[in-house]
């Protein structure tokens, strides 16, 4: 018998999704999400807000009559429409705040912490992001830097 494709992945040192820590850096990744969250509930309002003056307006065009009871089920079923709308738009806000705070952070959280270890010891070894990281650039500099202060010291050490 093989062993399940997680099991294999999880032993070569890849962590699962939902034992990852998602929250490194939690000032930022908090307010980022707050604004995304904050943008879908004030488009949920504003969409709230027309479905409601739409059917106003329109209740007063027709005046009363037959199509006045239409217009009042129409505007009930639209408004549960938007406000499921809204629900969808704020798990999805919350959902890719995180995770998209989480690929600016977790570069920065991985990068102080390897400074710290560096601080304690002479060398650790160049830093890796994971492959969909912001600010490949910055790991891929610090270890252009790290290589040549290591040739100097060594060259250093020589003479």
């Amino acid at each position: 018998m093989t062993e399940p494709e997680s099991a294999v992945k999880a032993k070569a040192g890849r962590i699962p999704f939902y034992k990852r820590q998602y929250i490194v850096n939690p000032r930022f990744q908090w307010e980022l999400t707050g604004f995304f969250i904050g943008i879908s509930l004030v488009l949920t309002g504003a969409m709230v807000w027309w479905v409601k003056r739409f059917f106003r307006d329109f209740a007063v065009v027709c005046g009363t009559n037959r199509y006045q009871e239409y217009l009042v089920a129409g505007e009930s079923n639209f408004l549960w429409m938007v406000t499921l709308a809204g629900v969808i738009a704020f798990v999805f806000a919350t959902l890719g705040g995180i995770l998209l705070s989480h690929r600016v952070a977790g570069p920065l959280y991985r990068f102080r912490r390897h400074m710290m270890k560096m601080k304690d010891a002479e060398f650790v070894g160049p830093i890796h992001f994971r492959k969909n990281d912001y600010f490949p650039e910055l790991a891929q500099t610090f270890n252009e830097e790290i290589v040549e202060n290591c040739l100097k010291r060594r060259d250093d050490k020589k003479s």
